[in-house]
């Protein structure tokens, strides 16, 4: 994976729309496994590290079950997870900000702090991972809306991001 930090993201669309491209394969300065992202992630928080590993068969067995009994709805991010952990996410190195710097930056804004979180995912004081995972992916989907929307007025209300294979004749 090649994790790449919002402003570097955004110095390059905007040379990519100056120079009338209309597909950019890019990605931040590193390129890291899901390991190398978890141990950033528990060092910027100052924590041991403690990260579990499921056989790839078993959790694709457990959700294509828990899929066959109904619960369709509640395993659709980690379907989408494990799906694309699977995939070679690394592109072009481009930007300065590395993951490690970006934590460290986080882990040391107040907003980093348990209340910060809690008032603004909206969770309870007793949340767990269950709780916050739904939260933080309807943060993740409010950010990508907005990217997109920014997007399309820059370029005329055209999609960047193709969203079906009719819609790729737009580029």
């Amino acid at each position: 994976i090649s994790p790449i930090d919002g402003a570097d993201l955004a110095k390059v669309c905007v040379n990519a729309i100056e120079g009338n491209q209309r597909w950019i394969n890019v990605g931040g300065p590193q390129s890291l496994s899901q390991n190398d992202i978890a141990a950033l992630a528990f060092a910027a928080l100052g924590i041991r590290s403690r990260v579990t590993h499921i056989p790839m068969t078993l959790a694709r067995f457990i959700i294509d079950a828990a899929k066959f009994i109904g619960f369709n709805a509640n395993v659709g991010a980690l379907d989408f997870f494990l799906t694309s952990s699977t995939l070679d996410m690394t592109a072009p190195p481009h930007g300065e900000v590395t993951l490690a710097q970006d934590y460290a930056k986080r882990a040391r804004r107040p907003a980093a702090s348990t209340e910060g979180k809690i008032s603004h995912w909206n969770l309870k004081p007793d949340a767990n991972l269950k709780d916050v995972a739904p939260a933080v992916r309807d943060d993740e989907v409010r950010h990508r809306d907005s990217s997109h929307q920014f997007a399309d007025a820059l370029i005329g209300n055209e999609t960047l991001i193709p969203s079906s294979p009719q819609s790729v004749e737009k580029f």
